[in-house]
């Protein structure tokens, strides 16, 4: 559009070239046109005296000759001399005539010239008026073009927002969904595995019931344990997603390097002021014994001070990830960013909410590829899991969340210990008849006889009514990395008029603890 723009003042610059250039062409050849009057006006006088002295010159001949030969010679002779000669004056009009017909063939070939490149220009000007309005058509129609453009970009946008807030709408309804379906499942649950115990024992007891007091605080302890693993595995997420740059890093490592080598150099520092100390040491010793055997009465002088220690070396940080952070932070105050960071703790604070909630969160939609900023971030992290490796194989030491877990694990196990024996105290013990998902492996009272009956082996639950036996831990407790939860492997099947679930347990590692106990999935299925 600029460029048409520029193009039509350029034709309008040359169109009012030519206009100049043919009013001067035309003010000239009005000239010419005055001056070709002009000299057409000269010839014609100059023709009309020349006939007329054409005329009194044969009068005069007709005359001289009607006159007698002796007479009026000098009468004609006197004329002759007053008057000038007609033969000459006729012969510089005709030049002056020749030359004002040539003046004029030249005038009227730059006429021709000058009405030639008239109509040049006039057919120039009109092919810049051709091209102009086809610059004017060719320029409405692009802006038309871009006028519709936009009503489309502006229909397709309004199209995109609508859809991105269906998409959010449908994105809230599905975590609301799974999270009441979750608390349902909790509900329901619960509320079957005591109308179960329930109906298995018909008189029950008060240590039944404390039973079942106890099973419903272990399941909703243990469920809160899951939610606080999850809250630390988010956590952990977030200071992985918190690392510093590989630029950062490289900069720690340039510095740790250089420290490294002020630090041998400072040792040899030392070992070289260690030296000459022990020479000193050794002169001084060397002179005092002089001393002494020359003088033996006079007191002994004192040793030389020792030498100054040489600076103390530069003191590594034990945890280079919390001074890197600290270096970013006092380096580049500048570049934090209020918004950005209310916006992530609000972003922590809903997914802290889920989880707190039950909700098991799933990718609403599958991501095509990383991008560039992602493999640099999962390069940077590989880096520090590598940095972080290496520390903890160079200095193993204690850790203050390990001995919490640990301690937690205690107590769960003391709990399950109790609840053993508070069940096998009775003449007649009940045995575990089913476990809990959400709960990490309980066991439940009930179908002792069936269950010995059916199976020799403590793990079978194929059966219609075969219960799933307890198997006792070998070391310790609930798993550190999080909690197991028992794999189904079958749908619910009518017993004694009410639903079982028969599970199967998951492989148990070396140490002992559960290994591959996938999530629980929220599951709504009709009773």
């Amino acid at each position: 559009m600029v460029q048409t723009l520029a193009e039509e003042h350029e034709a309008r610059a040359w169109l009012d070239d030519f206009q100049q250039a043919s009013q001067a062409l035309l003010a000239e050849l009005s000239a010419l046109e005055a001056e070709c009057e002009i000299q057409r006006t000269c010839r014609q006088q100059a023709e009309a005296y020349a006939a007329q002295v054409q005329k009194e010159n044969t009068k005069l001949k007709r005359l001289s000759l009607a006159l007698p030969p002796g007479t009026g010679d000098g009468d004609v002779a006197g004329e002759g001399d007053a008057s000038p000669d007609p033969a000459q004056e006729l012969k510089g009009l005709q030049e002056k005539l020749s030359w004002l017909l040539v003046e004029k063939k030249e005038l009227s070939i730059q006429v021709q010239e000058l009405q030639r490149q008239n109509r040049d220009l006039q057919e120039q000007l009109e092919k810049e008026k051709m091209e102009r309005q086809s610059l004017r058509a060719a320029l409405d129609s692009s802006q038309r073009t871009l006028k519709s453009f936009k009503r489309v970009s502006q229909v397709v946008t309004q199209d995109y927002c609508e859809a991105l807030q269906k998409l959010e709408l449908e994105q809230d309804l599905r975590l609301h969904a799974e999270a009441f379906a979750h608390k349902m499942l909790v509900a329901k649950k619960e509320a079957s595995r005591q109308s179960s115990i329930l109906l298995q024992s018909a008189a029950p007891g008060a240590q039944l019931l404390r039973a079942l007091q106890e099973v419903g605080s272990l399941s909703r302890a243990l469920e809160e344990a899951r939610q606080q693993h999850q809250q630390q595995v988010k956590e952990l997420e977030e200071q992985l997603g918190a690392r510093p740059r590989q630029e950062e890093l490289e900069l720690a490592r340039a510095a740790l390097a250089a420290a490294e080598e002020g630090r041998q150099e400072l040792r040899a520092q030392l070992q070289e002021a260690r030296g000459r100390l022990a020479e000193l040491e050794a002169a001084a010793r060397s002179r005092q014994e002089e001393q002494e055997g020359d003088l033996a009465p006079s007191e002994p002088a004192p040793p030389p001070p020792p030498p100054p220690l040489p600076p103390p070396a530069p003191t590594v940080p034990v945890d280079p990830l919390l001074a890197l952070r600290q270096r970013k932070g006092q380096a580049n105050p500048q570049h934090r960013n209020p918004g950005a960071g209310d916006a992530k703790a609000q972003a922590v604070q809903e997914m802290m909410e889920r989880i707190k909630n039950g909700v098991v969160l799933r990718p609403a939609k599958e991501r095509a590829a990383l991008s560039q900023s992602a493999s640099k971030r999962r390069s940077a992290a590989l880096e520090l899991r590598g940095i972080l490796g290496a520390m903890r194989r160079a200095s193993r030491r204690p850790s203050g969340r390990r001995s919490s877990v640990r301690g937690q694990d205690r107590q769960l196990e003391a709990i399950l210990q109790r609840r053993r024996r508070a069940i096998d105290v009775p003449a007649s013990p009940p045995r575990p008849d089913s476990t809990d998902p959400g709960a990490g492996g309980r066991t439940e009272p009930g179908h002792e006889d069936a269950g010995r009956a059916a199976s020799p082996s403590p793990w079978h639950g194929d059966g219609a009514g075969d219960p799933l036996q307890f198997r006792r831990r070998a070391v310790g407790g609930i798993s550190r990395s999080r909690p197991c939860a028992w794999q189904a492997a079958g749908g619910e099947k009518e017993e004694r008029g009410q639903p079982q679930t028969h599970l199967k347990p998951a492989r148990s590692g070396a140490d002992g603890g559960e290994q591959g106990c996938p999530s629980v999935q929220p599951s709504v299925r009709p009773a």
